[in-house]
């Protein structure tokens, strides 16, 4: 028992930290230099969801298998989404944008 005592302790830290960051309202310190939906995604979601939208690593998945619609992405960039941090400070606008290209994107109208 005293050899699996690390592991557990690991395990219980990966879990509570786990939870702390899906239940906290993290938000991301970007600010977009422009209204570029293109320069946004790539700025600060491709190093996440990969510069293809196909996602990268198990916690970060591909926006190209889900079908969100505009209205849905805007909400989850603005709020956030489990490990996904908010970005509140995107306008409006940009916003509208950022969710045509990525909606578009899945659809394979950008490449």
């Amino acid at each position: 028992m005293k050899k699996w005592f690390p592991f557990i302790l690991l395990i219980i830290a990966i879990s509570i930290l786990s939870f702390f960051l899906i239940l906290s309202k993290n938000t991301d310190d970007y600010v977009p230099t422009s209204a570029n939906s293109a320069q946004i995604y790539h700025e600060a979601c491709a190093r996440c969801h990969g510069e293809d939208g196909r996602g990268t690593r198990i916690l970060y998945p591909g926006l190209l298998e889900d079908s969100f619609s505009d209205e849905e992405v805007i909400r989850i960039v603005k709020k956030g989404r489990l490990l996904m941090p908010s970005f509140p400070q995107i306008p409006d606008s940009t916003l509208k944008n950022l969710a045509n290209y990525v909606t578009g994107k899945k659809m394979g109208i950008i490449r």
